[in-house]
């Protein structure tokens, strides 16, 4: 546990408004905190004004409520902020979100390298995924294959009224305890090789659904009036600052990108797994392998799906109500999606950062025996 963990209080209030504690039927206990934490605005009989719901937010982030609550359960469920939730309320919600990130001194992080184009809908705040109802998105730290990545999701869905269609999320804590125990030598060589990531592919085509002259891919500092190879050169001084060193144009000027990462870490000295490991793992062929250990050697397809069956296992899936809002700590949390029918499920997202990375208690982390040992004795004897 960590040394500055705060127990949540049954309510936060200035005297008016105040957001009082919720159950959520799927949290658990991990390392003694609930995951995730959630709570819903009580307007107490007074009349809604937004104004004073924006004052009153930034407030408890002003006062360290909010961070604490992110960082020290993973993820922060706030419900009934946005008064009559609809798919009009973007810019609200976008406003409401602004004032809490920014009221605990996080700033816009600028999205780059999605594999997927984005809608802005209102400030920081864009459509999430424009994949079909039916479809399945594993498991996945955001950007944790790039250079850079963000500190927090904020995820929302004003509207819904679909069957299905939850947000599955698992602390990497809780995962990386259980990988220790049940594929110990996967983990040890994980931490102590990387992980690397081969070929991804963003088109010249604007018909494919990742290219890269767009604005969250790598398009953000092209302008219409740029020539072809203007465009090119733009896009892959982005590419090198934001994904890899190693990135490049092909004969057919797509770009391509390949990275090494250290997926295994610590966050206030808590070991954890922050990786895209489980999204790979579908599509995964020894033929051309996708990732491999950071030393170049091949993932067995059988610990794969081993990894995968254990992300699954610990998913906690959040069912939406229209107007969720859902602060997702990245660096400790990752998050999937699961298909839904009947319905409106437009999920919107803001991605914020901390002001200085160098300050973040965030570090690579480099397992041995003693520790694999030590989460083995540990998880023993909470069966005791």
């Amino acid at each position: 546990m960590t040394v500055d963990y705060i127990p949540p209080q049954k309510s936060y209030s200035n005297g008016k408004l105040s957001i009082d504690k919720l159950d959520l039927p799927e949290a658990h206990i991990i390392h003694g905190r609930e995951f995730p934490v959630a709570y819903a605005l009580n307007l107490n009989d007074h009349e809604y004004n937004r104004d004073e719901v924006e004052e009153f937010l930034t407030s408890l982030s002003q006062k360290g409520v909010i961070t604490q609550l992110i960082e020290n359960h993973g993820v922060f469920v706030l419900r009934d902020s946005v008064e009559n939730s609809d798919e009009s309320k973007a810019a609200e919600v976008a406003s409401i979100i602004r004032h809490i990130e920014e009221g605990r001194n996080q700033v816009q992080f600028e999205q780059n390298g999605t594999l997927t184009t984005r809608d802005k809908k209102g400030f920081n705040l864009y459509t999430a995924n424009k994949s079909p109802p039916e479809s399945v998105i594993l498991q996945h730290n955001e950007f944790s294959r790039f250079k850079r990545y963000p500190n927090s999701l904020v995820f929302s869905i004003l509207e819904y009224t679909a069957t299905g269609g939850e947000t599955p999320l698992v602390h990497g804590g809780e995962l990386y305890e259980k990988v220790a125990k049940e594929l110990p030598q996967f983990l040890e060589k994980l931490s102590q090789t990387g992980l690397q990531f081969n070929n991804e592919i963003w088109y010249k085509d604007e018909s494919e659904r990742a290219y890269w002259n767009h604005e969250v891919t790598f398009g953000r500092n092209i302008k219409p009036e740029d020539d072809f190879e203007t465009k090119k050169k733009k896009a892959l001084k982005i590419a090198h600052e934001y994904i890899s060193d190693n990135a490049w144009f092909d004969e057919d000027d797509n770009l391509l990108a390949s990275s090494k990462t250290w997926p295994v870490k610590t966050f206030k000295d808590e070991p954890l797994l922050f990786s895209s490991i489980a999204a790979f793992s579908d599509k995964y062929t020894t033929d051309e392998p996708k990732i491999k250990y950071g030393d170049g050697t091949v993932f067995s397809k059988e610990d794969l799906n081993k990894y995968k069956k254990i992300t699954e296992e610990l998913e906690y899936k959040h069912n939406w109500k229209s107007g969720d809002i859902v602060f997702i700590h990245n660096y400790q949390v990752s998050h999937g999606k699961l298909p839904y029918k009947d319905g409106k499920r437009s999920t919107l997202v803001g991605m914020w950062d901390v002001q200085d990375h160098t300050k973040q208690p965030f570090k690579n982390f480099q397992v041995e025996k003693s520790d694999l040992e030590s989460v083995n004795s540990n998880l023993e004897a909470l069966k005791v």
